[in-house]
């Protein structure tokens, strides 16, 4: 077998143990408990990432599940909006500044019976940039709660805290629109997140040093594709017994399509999904299409929680069935990732 790029052979034991053979590591922001935890995502802002968070969670409560909600988009905090909160008067604002030590204090009930909400609404600004010592706590914290359900409204974008807020849990959910600009975000927000977790895996695995070269080589040269990064991992599992890849591609990624039109081809997700499942290395599956709908915007100008307003609706009754499937799927709570500093 021969080396990726200049890379020589790699034969070491990156964990300094004393046999030959590599141990999977015990990763420090794996879940600590056993509900099952989405994180919701994507590239763009404005796709409807916490209207589909709200729909969800709404949905699963109305079930009989017991369900925690929790708004990272930390600086444009809207989760609280479509779920007809108001303002709320307590927030991640008094957890992250020290005024409540459990984060229990901060969980709000909203007026559906089993649903829960974690608001950062009343945040600053600067909150979205969070000190690493705050990202380890909050994550520490979620990862500390019991539901039967755990959903995770993210920002837009690429910022390192994003991607790590993402990838709390093996479980997530990108929300895209079919409009080409959101399209090609998301498949940024995609590989962002595929490369923050090759980094995490590698430091996973006592290889920080070689994992920024080698990052920083593929980005400064013409070799970039995921393949060739996959081809350096392969190389480095059959020189080590090490099971590095199983690791990185352990990821399960739903997909939903929101704002979908008549005018859009009612294949395009799946295509999407098959397109993603080709080149990004992860595990991807089709969660459904979410049509556009004025009385979304309805229920918002009227304070109503819109699948409770327009249960009727072709959308409400969209969400209720990726609702259906999600609860359907087979969750594996595996290891997840350390953070990377």
């Amino acid at each position: 077998m021969t080396s990726v790029g200049k890379w020589p052979r790699i034969r070491l034991n990156p964990l300094g143990l004393s046999s030959g053979k590599m141990h999977r590591p015990t990763c420090e922001n794996q879940m600590n408990n056993d509900s099952p935890t989405y994180t919701v995502g994507g590239g763009k802002g404005g796709t409807g990432k916490s209207f589909i968070t709200a729909s969800l969670g709404t949905i699963l409560a109305q079930q009989g599940k017991k369900i925690l909600l929790v708004d990272l988009d930390l600086g444009a905090s809207n989760l609280h909006t479509f779920l007809a909160l108001g303002k709320p008067q307590i927030s991640l604002k008094q957890y992250l500044n020290r005024e409540v030590h459990d984060i229990n204090d901060v969980v709000i009930q909203t007026n559906q019976p089993n649903l829960s909400v974690i608001s950062s609404a009343g945040c600053s600004l600067e909150i979205a940039n969070l000190y690493y010592a705050q990202k380890v706590k909050l994550i520490g914290a979620i990862k500390k709660l019991y539901y039967d359900y755990i959903f995770i409204d993210l920002g837009s974008g690429t910022h390192y805290n994003t991607l790590d807020f993402y990838l709390i849990s093996n479980e997530g959910i990108i929300v895209t629109t079919p409009e080409p600009i959101s399209v090609e975000n998301m498949f940024r927000f995609l590989k962002s997140i595929y490369l923050r977790k090759v980094k995490a895996v590698l430091k996973s695995y006592g290889l920080n040093i070689i994992c920024q070269e080698y990052l920083n080589r593929v980005k400064d040269s013409p070799v970039k594709s995921f393949s060739h990064i996959m081809h350096f991992v392969k190389q480095y599992d059959a020189e080590n017994n090490a099971n590095i890849e199983e690791c990185i591609k352990d990821q399960k990624i739903g997909l939903i399509l929101n704002q979908f039109r008549w005018q859009v081809d009612k294949s395009f997700g799946h295509e999407l999904t098959k397109i993603c499942n080709k080149h990004l290395y992860f595990n991807y599956h089709f969660l459904g299409n979410v049509s556009s709908d004025h009385k979304i915007g309805d229920a918002t100008m009227k304070d109503r929680v819109f699948v409770n307003e327009y249960g009727y609706a072709k959308t409400a009754k969209e969400m209720c069935n990726i609702a259906m499937a999600i609860v359907d799927e087979a969750y594996e709570p595996e290891l997840s990732l350390p953070l990377v500093s």
